[in-house]
């Protein structure tokens, strides 16, 4: 069917070229593709995902000063962490407006997530994703979490710029894949990050940088050991230096008592005593004559 001959044909005008960009455009960025449309608006934020395992474990280390430490024996400040991560953000991606902090931990499948899981996800500017933990207490399921959220915050145009605080090797395809969207990758880790990272992860990064103790020790500190009270038994056991060596006998005191004893006791108790030994006691122990 032709136009009437009435309305002239758009076909080949410029308004009609002009109309098809435009539908082209807005089909794009539905599909997530690159957005034209909002140009201005796209790619100009930044989101922090932080890997609590690895945080937890390599932090520990450098805190402690010898390895990794259980995390019951940790204390986490989360408002010191949430200040700290927006500020390397802010540091990191030159400015750039916060969109928000991804916190990957474990959750056990028997009590589920902890207090401290809670916690952070009621603070302002963080989601919370949770993986499992496995009977070893080791992760799972978050690498994967990682790299959905690496993809889509890029695929999406969510995002410019993303500071990665982790260490596995198995998130490097998620940093692939978001560079290919031209989102730059900044991977964060803690010092010394050649003992602790993947090579191959670092190597694929726009960026690293090294969070130092100082950095650290606002966030991690370690719990003091729980003091058991002592026993009664405990207590009656353990004797004091100063009372056991009071009631040491010197060996010339010892070696008088000795000549002194056939003196001093009668002849039939002497023999008695040598009869069965000749034991005595002076708070040292047995003497024998």
């Amino acid at each position: 069917m032709t136009a009437p001959s009435s309305f002239p044909s758009l076909q080949g005008s410029r308004c009609h070229l002009i109309f098809q960009r435009v539908v082209v455009a807005a089909y794009k960025g539905l599909l997530g593709g690159p957005c034209y449309l909002r140009e201005n608006q796209c790619m100009d934020r930044v989101a922090v995902l932080v890997d609590a395992g690895y945080f937890f474990a390599a932090g520990s280390a450098l805190v402690s000063g010898s390895g990794n430490q259980r995390r019951d024996s940790l204390i986490f400040d989360e408002k010191s962490a949430v200040k700290e991560l927006e500020a390397l953000a802010q540091r990191v991606a030159q400015n750039s407006p916060l969109l928000r902090i991804y916190w990957y931990d474990g959750a056990s499948r028997k009590t589920g997530p902890t207090a401290e899981h809670s916690r952070l996800a009621h603070s302002n500017n963080i989601k919370v994703r949770l993986g499992f933990l496995n009977s070893a207490g080791q992760q799972k399921g978050v690498d994967s979490l990682i790299v959905t959220d690496l993809v889509e915050l890029a695929r999406n145009r969510a995002v410019g710029d993303v500071v990665l605080v982790s260490g596995d090797e198995d998130v490097r395809i998620g940093v692939q894949l978001a560079q290919s969207f031209g989102v730059r990758v900044h991977l964060v880790g803690v010092k010394p990050c050649a003992g602790n990272q993947s090579p191959e992860l670092r190597q694929e990064a726009d960026t690293c940088t090294e969070l130092d103790i100082s950095v650290l020790k606002k966030i991690i500190s370690m719990r003091q050991p729980a003091v058991s009270p002592a026993t009664p038994a405990a207590v009656a056991n353990k004797r004091p230096a100063s009372v056991a060596k009071s009631t040491s006998v010197p060996p010339s005191i010892r070696l008088l008592l000795l000549r002194l004893l056939p003196v001093l006791l009668p002849l039939p108790m002497w023999r008695r005593l040598r009869s069965r030994g000749g034991i005595c006691s002076f708070g040292v122990g047995p003497f024998r004559n």
